[in-house]
């Protein structure tokens, strides 16, 4: 019900007088078009979207923090206890390797490969800290290293073959069944090579792991390339 701007009187809304002091009724219009202009004022905050540099910055600063401070907490408790760094050195090793990890998607934007091989190389050092924190080091060159590379040169394959194919589907998957039991058969070589010799350079476990792997990758191949182009399965599941 309206009111009487002269005595603040209720009044029936369509009174054009006052009843009780005769002050005229201004008639609003209904329409939200025909209101004056100064009437139509949106009052919803603009919300305000941060610079993607800004945010990604901020994002380091983050996991900055995040790591850091637990890993000041550790050395100082170790020193305090010890006297010496001792078993804080591997929590630490571990914590930058966390680090690196996350900030490297953050650092190393839209280049697949490059994150990849940057994993690689943290990973690496990772494992080479941890071979010297032993003593003198004698597995990471001859096992972790090679192990790491083939791990590389297998991720690239995988990821720039991911890339290069237009229709992305089934195949992704295939392209990672064959990289894992390539990578497998890799592991294998360097483990019996490291065990038995370079001149009894044999195959065992991985064989079993390629076999298992190669049919379910030949499958999704076929479904991707062969069964796809004939029948929409979005259209056909509805999706």
């Amino acid at each position: 019900m309206p009111y009487c701007s002269h005595c603040g009187v209720e009044v029936d809304p369509k009174a054009r007088s006052c009843p009780l002091c005769l002050a005229p009724i201004q008639a609003l219009p209904r329409d939200p078009e025909a209101m004056p202009e100064y009437a139509q004022v949106d009052y919803k905050e603009a919300r305000v979207r941060l610079p993607v540099e800004y945010r990604r910055r901020f994002a380091v600063y983050l996991l900055s923090l995040v790591f850091f401070t637990p890993l000041l907490v550790v050395l100082v408790i170790d020193f305090v206890q010890s006297g010496t760094l001792d078993w804080s050195r591997y929590v630490a090793a571990a914590l930058l390797t966390g680090w690196a990890y996350s900030v490297i998607p953050l650092l190393v934007r839209r280049r697949v490969v490059a994150i990849v091989l940057s994993y690689v190389a943290v990973s690496a050092g990772f494992l080479w800290v941890l071979d010297h924190l032993h003593g003198p080091p004698w597995w990471f060159y001859s096992v972790g290293l090679p192990i790491l590379a083939v791990l590389a040169v297998v991720c690239c394959a995988v990821v720039v073959a991911a890339l290069k194919v237009k229709r992305k589907g089934a195949n992704i998957a295939a392209f990672v069944l064959l990289g894992i039991a390539v990578f497998c058969i890799g592991v294998d070589i360097v483990i019996a090579a490291n065990i038995r010799g370079a001149a009894a350079l044999t195959i065992g476990w991985s064989a079993i792991v390629a076999v298992a792997l190669l049919p379910p990758a030949g499958f999704l191949l076929y479904l991707q390339y062969g069964i796809a182009r004939r029948i929409d399965f979005r259209r056909r599941f509805h999706v």
